[in-house]
Order: C-alpha cells, then structure tokens, then sequence
C-alpha cells in the first residue's frame, strides 16, 4: 500500500498527489456523486472483485495483496508520527473504548430457571422492552392461551383424532394425530399410580443417554470439536414419530444449502433473514390451514371434504402433492433471492 507523508522532504510531493486526487472526477459534487453511485453500486453487487478492478483502475494497484496494510508497514508509519500526536491519538482511543463499554447492555441478573424466559429477556432488551412489559405481555399470553387452546384442541380430536385418544366425531380419520409428549407423559402417569411402570426400560434409558453422553463428548475431543453426538437430539429422535422428525431433518438440510448460497449476495444478512421469515410463513400457513381444514371436515361431517379424486389415486396423489410442494417451495426461495437483491441495491 502507498504510504503519503504530509511533512518533512515528501510535503511537496504529497500537495501535489493531494491535488490531483482533488481535481480526478471533477470538483463539482454534480459531476463526481454519479460516478460514485455507480461505483458504489457496483462493489455492493459484485463484492470484492469490482473492488480489486476499481483498485487497479484508479490506483494502479493489482491484487489483494497491494489493499492490504501490513503489520510492519503500520508500525514504520506509527514511528514516523510526532510523539504528541501519538499521544492525542492514544488519549482519543482509549476514550472511544471507554465509551463503547459504556454504551454496551448491562446484563440482567435473574433467578428465572428457565432458559427461554431468558433468551426473552435478552431479546427484549434489544428491541428496548422492558421486563415488566414482557412480563405483562406473557401473563396476557397465559390468559389468551387458556381461551384459545382448548377449544382449537377439541377442534383437532374432533376432527383427527389424537393418538391414544378417543376421537368424539364420526369424521374422524384412521390416522389420528400424534401426541408423543402426552402420550410418553400419559404412560409415566397411568405406571406410577397403577404399579404397572417397566423400570427395566427406565434403567436402559438411563445407560443408553450415559453411552450418548460419553460417545458426544469422545467425538468433541477426537474431532477437535467438529462432530458432536446432542443428547437431547438423539432423545427426541428416539421419542418422536419419523413424520414429525424427518420434516425437520428435510428443512435443516434445505436450510444449510440455501445460507450456504445466501453467503455468496453481497448482503448474506438480508438475504439470510428473508428465509428465515418465508420458512416461519410456511410453517404457519400450514398450521393455520390444518386448523381451518379441521373445521370444516367437523361441520361438514366429511373426512375429505377437498377431495377431488377417490382414494384410488391417494398415491398418486402424494406423489404429484409433494413434486407440486417442491415446485412451489423452489419458486418461492427463488422470489427471496431476487427480494434480497433488490433491498440491498435500493439499501
């Protein structure tokens, strides 16, 4: 990198680059800030490659190596600078530092056991919340949950039917929803009030998540902490059914390749937070139709009120339901990347 001295024997010749930088692109604003924009817009789409050719157009310098200031090169120039002004400039950054710290959350001491009570509190100082309003808000929560759950639960056993329930309409179907917590929950209950609890499986539960535990932790030190074995994931993929799991191995994998991608945009931030919002919107148009499907398979008396073919086509059917999903899905994603473009050009 060319280093410009402003004093001793390279004034002169500093005045003079100074100078010519001054006068490059005119000196009217009117003249310069379209070549600006257009620069500038062209190192936020291209990244570091439109950088590197402005560089060597410019400044005549060629490859990264030239942009960078090197750890020698700043230590000469520290040493060149007047002992006063080394000083000033170390007096300004320890001020800046002190007031950084200054301006940095304070953390919130609390006895609340709960991790996701927590993480909420985090979240809420970010967002410049303050924990009594949270608190009213999830007290608020309580009371418009205990209004709303038990009636859309009633609506779902109505309707499909829960595992290990009995289903209370005629329209509900052969495959009733899973309840795996309830269900495990609901067999912890009836073994200890009853007597009839198999403490031999408890005792192979308990050996099976020390061998999980021992097998993480080998793995973390063997792999220098690249490969882990979570307990807890190996816990709920052993309790909970393959239908509920597989969406979820499906969309972490979907998830890796689409960040992967997105780190390629000039913003991966933006680009990063749009998926996330379209896979929170799937998520919960899925949930919002089951529920709104429920309700009319209960007021109709119909368990396929939607059909519009008969069951000899149900594989069929899958089949084009799930190549038609993914169709839907990649054109979505596609309209995200394009959406993200757009902001961080417009941004």
């Amino acid at each position: 990198m060319k280093l410009i001295r402003t004093n001793g024997r390279g004034a002169q010749a500093a005045a003079e680059t100074l100078t010519a930088l001054e006068r490059r692109g005119g000196a009217a604003l009117d003249a310069v800030m379209p070549a600006v924009k257009r620069i500038v817009g062209d190192v936020r789409r291209r990244g570091d490659r439109a950088l590197l050719r402005y560089a060597q157009e410019l400044d005549g310098l060629s490859g990264p190596d030239a942009l960078r200031v090197t750890p020698e090169e700043m230590a000469a120039a520290w040493k060149t600078l007047d002992p006063a002004l080394r000083e000033a400039l170390r007096t300004a950054a320890a001020q800046i530092r002190g007031f950084a710290k200054r301006q940095m959350p304070k953390s919130q001491k609390s006895r609340i056991g709960s991790a996701t009570s927590v993480r909420g509190l985090k979240t809420g100082q970010l967002v410049d919340a303050t924990p009594w309003r949270q608190q009213f808000a999830l007290v608020v929560g309580v009371f418009c949950g205990a209004l709303v759950i038990p009636p859309i639960l009633a609506l779902l056993n109505d309707a499909y039917g829960f595992a290990g329930a009995p289903a209370l309409h005629a329209a509900a179907t052969a495959q009733p929803l899973p309840a795996p917590q309830a269900t495990l929950i609901s067999a912890l209950a009836k073994g200890v009030i009853g007597g009839q609890l198999d403490w031999s499986l408890l005792g192979i539960g308990a050996l099976l998540g020390i061998a999980i535990i021992v097998a993480d932790e080998a793995l973390r030190a063997l792999s220098g902490g690249k490969f882990k074995l979570p307990p807890l994931a190996v816990g709920l993929g052993i309790y909970l059914p393959a239908a509920t799991t597989a969406p979820v191995v499906v969309g972490a994998v979907l998830g890796y390749l689409y960040n992967r991608r997105a780190t390629s945009s000039p913003d991966p931030g933006v680009a990063q937070r749009l998926g996330v919002l379209l896979a929170s919107g799937l998520i919960v148009g899925e949930s919002l139709f089951g529920v709104a499907l429920a309700g009319v398979i209960v007021f109709s008396g119909n368990g396929s009120p939607l059909a519009l073919v008969g069951d000899s086509f149900a594989i069929p059917g899958e089949v084009v339901g799930t190549i038609a999903f993914a169709i839907v899905s990649l054109g979505l994603y596609a309209w995200v990347g394009r959406l993200a473009k757009r902001v961080e050009v417009e941004g």
